[in-house]
């Protein structure tokens, strides 16, 4: 259900802080291309992404979403809740999350993961949304956190050359005001799940070993499929969401989409979305599956393109197939 404004003024959401978290070293587009028998030049032409960050083998997704969340926490009162938003696991049990609170330090402190691919970070924070609303918390620490470049398939040159490492966490508290999450709609399409998928870690592979192909631990896309598969679809829960807000996209103040590809983003220009108005990253960090919301959403924090009041529309899809629009009054 989503909720009308006038329900904000009473009780609503704000992320109260944020920050990224990356690898030190970057690869270039030229260091990249002979690893995928590639030019620089169709690699960034292809997918638009110059520059993404790589981390060593021993680097562990929680320890990169531990480093994020250690900024956004600062000198706020340790989170009541944790939340983390990831698109693989660290392992099959226990969940990320754990793992993530280990490196924080915290014991006592509830804490679940939520695996919804590269669209994680919007589920996670509609719940939190809800979680803080009906006052089940007051504060609750959000991250994502992906190490893509691990699970690069070399052979496959448009997927490698997309992918980056990276991080993001926000601190979320519940505050009086309206403002708030306005709008959240999400779909799932099974019929696309065999476009993006990385097989292995889960019980489709035997535990003796027999069926894991190496392959099954590399991220396989069908870059052409995907957006042929989402072009139909995605418009529509755009103008559901103006629809039911009542709002044009001349009112939408920013809008924070998933670091797709160059594909994607003139997609969302061909749906009327300005492009001055769409935070793109991905030149400098590639896509970071489910980390590349928040990172986007925390640079732009950082930045200070958002205002009291504005409105930002949150846009993406993922594997599975799915899609989620987000509207948020800042």
């Amino acid at each position: 259900m989503n909720k009308s404004e006038s329900d904000w003024k009473i009780m609503g959401m704000q992320i109260v802080s944020s920050a990224i978290s990356v690898p030190q070293r970057v690869q270039t587009a030229e260091e990249l291309a002979p690893l995928i028998a590639k030019t620089p030049e169709w690699i960034i032409q292809r997918t638009g992404v110059r520059n993404r960050r790589v981390g060593d083998s021993t680097l562990d997704s929680p320890t990169l979403a531990a480093q994020a969340a250690r900024i956004a926490i600062g000198n706020h009162a340790k989170p009541d809740l944790v939340i983390y938003a990831g698109g693989v696991q660290r392992q099959a049990i226990p969940d990320t999350s754990v793992f993530l609170s280990q490196e924080l330090g915290y014991e006592s402190v509830p804490s679940f993961s939520i695996s919804a691919s590269c669209l994680s970070f919007l589920v996670g924070l509609k719940m939190a949304d809800s979680l803080l609303a009906d006052r089940t918390y007051s504060r609750i620490l959000l991250c994502s956190a992906d190490i893509a470049t691990h699970a690069r398939d070399l052979n496959d040159a448009e997927s490698a050359a997309l992918l980056g490492d990276g991080a993001a966490a926000v601190l979320l508290e519940r505050r009086d005001g309206p403002f708030g999450v306005l709008y959240y709609s999400m779909r799932t399409w099974p019929s696309g799940a065999e476009l993006a998928e990385l097989r292995g870690g889960g019980t489709r592979t035997k535990l003796d070993g027999t069926s894991n192909l190496p392959e099954s631990n590399l991220f396989q896309m069908n870059g052409l499929g995907l957006i042929k598969f989402f072009i139909p679809l995605l418009r529509p829960m755009l103008d559901e969401c103006l629809s039911q807000c009542g709002i044009t996209i001349d009112e939408i103040d920013l809008v924070v989409p998933h670091q797709t590809s160059i594909s994607g983003f003139q997609i969302l220009s061909r749906f009327g979305l300005p492009p001055e108005k769409t935070i793109n990253i991905l030149a400098d960090y590639g896509n970071c599956v489910s980390a590349s919301i928040p990172m986007a959403l925390a640079i732009t924090m950082s930045e200070g393109r958002l205002r009291p009041g504005s409105l930002v529309l949150f846009i993406g899809t993922a594997a599975g197939a799915s899609a989620a629009v987000m509207l948020m009054r800042w």
